[in-house]
């Protein structure tokens, strides 16, 4: 049975089809039990113990995944049913596509299962999970986004997404845990906390990010004279030309004289040895 074709199909008459495959990979091992003539049986369950991936395992997760994303756009309360058993896959991409399923249901549990995700231990779940109460202003995830932002043990991409969270999720909660953040030792989470405080537009803690003029990371540098000029406290202004004057790399500098420019500088006298020092670079 096939059908007649589309325009979306370019008239192959099939669309949306998964492809699943299963490759056996000739080590010396599978070599020799070939070359002796053994048993396919015994070569495949050979083949299995070796790490290949059967049909039957390749299909199944793909299978899984593109069910969670059409459970998720039917949005029926009982699709959060199915998609909270499969927060509890032993796929990755299952459970990254269930927490996908739920953020696209309007009704029921939806946050309260996102916030549940929170808790999985691998990190590309745990990514998803955050954008999403993120962009949904999930304020029940503030305890777990917390607890992952402070966590040193998570990895870079899963601390930066949930320091990144912290404005939509904690609200006014949310100021103590970034300021805190501007003294971690990792340069991802102080860059995040102040893109935080930029998002959150704390002025009152303009105070706190100047010192990180001077990080020893370029992009926490960039970051802190970008919140600074987003800030709009000219009283700033000094300190930010010195740190324009001893600057190096060229995305600070852009970054220094863009904030010097928010904040309503005028004396762009002070420019002048930066600007001679970069003509000299160039020449």
């Amino acid at each position: 049975m096939k059908g007649k074709g589309c325009t979306h199909c370019q008239k192959g008459g099939y669309r949306g089809r998964l492809g699943i495959f299963e490759l056996m990979l000739m080590g010396s091992k599978i070599r020799e039990m070939a070359f002796s003539g053994a048993p396919t049986q015994q070569i495949r369950r050979a083949a299995v113990a070796h790490g290949m991936t059967t049909l039957y395992s390749d299909g199944k997760p793909g299978v899984r995944k593109n069910v969670c994303h059409a459970i998720g756009k039917l949005d029926r309360p009982e699709s959060l049913a199915l998609l909270r058993q499969a927060l509890s896959d032993s796929d990755t991409e299952v459970r990254k596509a269930a927490v996908s399923g739920i953020a696209a249901v309007s009704s029921g549990d939806r946050q309260r299962l996102l916030v549940a995700a929170l808790a999985d231990s691998d990190p590309a779940v745990l990514k998803a999970a955050l954008q999403e109460v993120r962009s949904q202003n999930v304020g029940a995830a503030k305890d777990a986004a917390i607890r992952l932002a402070r966590d040193t043990k998570s990895t870079d991409e899963v601390r930066s997404a949930a320091i990144a969270s912290l404005p939509d999720v904690a609200g006014s909660d949310a100021i103590p845990v970034l300021a805190a953040l501007l003294a971690d030792s990792a340069s991802h989470a102080r860059k995040a906390a102040i893109e935080g405080l930029k998002e959150a537009g704390n002025r009152d803690q303009a105070s706190a990010v100047l010192p990180l003029l001077s990080d020893g990371d370029a992009g926490v540098r960039g970051a802190a004279a970008e919140a600074l000029g987003a800030f709009g406290d000219g009283s700033h202004a000094p300190r930010l030309v010195e740190a324009l004057l001893a600057e190096k790399e060229s995305s600070c500098v852009a970054a220094d004289v863009d904030a010097l420019i928010k904040l309503g500088y005028k004396d762009r006298s002070s420019f002048s040895p930066i600007v001679e020092r970069l003509r000299g670079s160039e020449s």
